[in-house]
């Protein structure tokens, strides 16, 4: 039933779902990200590096994993931040960001077209996937801009 002015309601049909884990990587007062290939989903944007979670795989062990695969660099999960839940015509993601420290290694563009690192001031200028806007606005509510560095937990 339908009231005035109120569409009726329609349920989605249920979207694929991604479990993604994010580094959000601060070294020396800068963030690296990523630019994804062109010819991949949401080509030619900016984002933090990670990737899918494998199944029963814990999201800090996966960012580890991923960081290690896509940019050739150790490191070590810091702090958890507030996840994200976004659905996107094709499908939905769930991301969940880490604040992590780099322990080893040099950034390499091994699953990205570019990898780049940026100031906190850098980050909103950036073109990025929808669901990584409320990570960034995140980052700069909690973020002393001028020290470059997360608060403390």
């Amino acid at each position: 039933m339908s009231h005035a002015g109120i569409p009726e309601y329609r349920p989605r049909p249920q979207l694929p779902t991604e479990y993604v884990a994010l580094g959000v990587v601060f070294h020396e007062g800068r963030i690296l990200v990523a630019l994804r290939k062109s010819n991949a989903f949401l080509g030619g944007l900016w984002e933090f590096p990670g990737g899918k979670r494998e199944p029963g795989e814990s999201y800090a062990a996966c960012v580890v994993r991923e960081l290690r695969e896509e940019c050739g660099i150790d490191v070590e999960p810091v702090r958890e931040l507030l996840p994200v839940r976004h659905d996107y015509p094709e499908k939905r993601v769930v991301l969940q960001p880490y604040l992590c420290r780099l322990k080893g290694g040099t950034p390499g563009a091994h699953a990205s077209q570019r990898l780049k690192w940026v100031t906190l001031r850098e980050l909103p200028l950036l073109r990025v996937p929808d669901a990584s806007r409320p990570i960034i606005a995140r980052l700069i509510e909690e973020t002393s801009l001028d020290a470059g560095n997360p608060n403390s937990p």
